[in-house]
């Protein structure tokens, strides 16, 4: 099984981190390290204004794009994901794009 493991890159010492480090690991144990592959979203270089419309039009808070939900497409197509592991709440907004496009992908979050 392929699993394609989504999160925000988290740098600043959190929860968040310690989480995100743990649950990479867990993945990696389970289904093998040449079988985890990664997918670490950024926010782009915007303007506050034009970041915050964003945000509120697209509900998500990681500045995640079209160009952004296209390259998740494409991984899921390439690697031949069989499950994307979605970490963080704030990523729901992704899980239904993705459910419309893969409506048999599992999905864990």
């Amino acid at each position: 099984m392929k699993v394609l493991y989504i999160s925000e890159n988290l740098i600043s010492p959190s929860g968040g981190v310690v989480g995100n480090k743990r649950n990479q690991k867990v993945l990696k144990e389970y289904f093998g390290q040449k079988s985890v592959f990664y997918k670490f979203l950024d926010y782009k270089a915007m303007n506050i204004c034009r970041k915050y419309f964003f945000e509120i039009k697209n509900r998500n808070i990681f500045g995640v794009d079209k160009e952004i939900v296209n390259e998740i497409f494409a991984d899921i197509k390439s690697y031949n994901i069989d499950l994307v592991w979605l970490d963080s709440s704030n990523l729901g907004f992704l899980a239904e794009k993705i459910k419309l496009k893969y409506p048999k992908l599992k999905m864990l979050g």
